[in-house]
C-alpha cells in the first residue's frame, strides 16, 4: 500500500512539474511576443477572405513597453490606447467608444503572429472574434540620417 502511494505521488508530482513548464514556456512565448511588437509599425494593408485593400497613405501604430501605445492616422489624428497581452491575445483597451469605431472597426482583442519576410518584419493581427480578415503591419525602420 505504502508503494502504491509512493508511485501515484510520483505521478501526481511528474504531472505537476510537466505542467508548470509548460506554463513557463507560454509565459516565455508570451513575453517574447510582446517584446517583438514593442515598436513603430505602419499599418498599409487589410487582407479579407476575398479581397484585400492596399492604402497609400499608413496609418502608424505605437506599442510602447510600458503598456500604452498610440494609432495616427494619415490625416495626423490620434488615439492614444493602453495594450497586454492575455492569453496569445492582444488586448487593447481605449478610453472612448469613439476610437473604437474610428480607429479600431469593432474589434480590440487581435491574435498576433510576427513573421520575418525577407529583411521586413510583419506584424500580422487577426481579429478573435471576426477572424474572416487581418491587418498587415510592417515595423518602421529606423534610420540613421547620415551628413
Amino acid at each position: 500500500m505504502n508503494n502504491m502511494k509512493a508511485i501515484l505521488g510520483l505521478i501526481l508530482f511528474l504531472c505537476l512539474a510537466c505542467s508548470n513548464n509548460e506554463n513557463k514556456k507560454e509565459l516565455m512565448n508570451t513575453n517574447t511576443l510582446q517584446l517583438r511588437i514593442c515598436s513603430e509599425w505602419s499599418l498599409c494593408e487589410v487582407v479579407g477572405e476575398t479581397s484585400s485593400t492596399s492604402y497609400n497613405a499608413c496609418s502608424i501604430v505605437s506599442f510602447f513597453n510600458n503598456g500604452k501605445g498610440e494609432f495616427i492616422k494619415p490625416s495626423k489624428e490620434e488615439c492614444h490606447f493602453n495594450w497586454i497581452m492575455k492569453n496569445k491575445k492582444l488586448v487593447i483597451s481605449l478610453k472612448e467608444d469613439y476610437d473604437k469605431l474610428e480607429f479600431f472597426s469593432d474589434e480590440l482583442e487581435f491574435y498576433c503572429e510576427v513573421k520575418e519576410k525577407g529583411n521586413i518584419t510583419v506584424l500580422e493581427l487577426t481579429p478573435s472574434v471576426n477572424n474572416t480578415y487581418k491587418y498587415i503591419l510592417y515595423k518602421v525602420e529606423k534610420t540613421k540620417a547620415t551628413h
